[in-house]
């Protein structure tokens, strides 16, 4: 019964407004510079982890060729996780000095 009452006013009393973006260059680059940090923590972690499970391959492998091989390809790919997360870092600074916005590293 309750919900017959209220059906008017969410009918007609509720109105809400969409959020709005980023207005400027440094804005969005502020933004984009939140995002960039939070992958840059996120893969430096999974390369950690990736190292640590290399590391820990190699002690354990006794001698066996395909365990060294697969820590030698773990440690490959933290490297490359490591090479992708310093270049979405960057990406903020390359990106203000293309666009010529204001100073710094935005969100960093």
């Amino acid at each position: 019964m309750f919900g017959l009452f209220a059906l008017p006013a969410v009918a007609f009393g509720a109105v809400t407004t969409v959020p709005e973006g980023p207005q400027t260059i440094d804005a969005l680059l502020g933004t984009i510079g939140v995002i960039t940090n939070w992958i840059f923590s996120i893969l430096l972690v999974v390369a950690v982890v990736f190292i640590l499970l290399a590391a820990f391959q190699f002690v354990t492998a006794g001698g066996n060729a395909t365990a060294v091989q697969e820590a030698r390809q773990k440690l490959l790919y933290a490297a490359i996780g490591v090479i992708v997360a310093v270049a979405a870092k960057g990406i903020v600074t390359v990106a203000k000095s293309v666009l010529g916005a204001g100073g710094g590293g935005g969100a960093f």
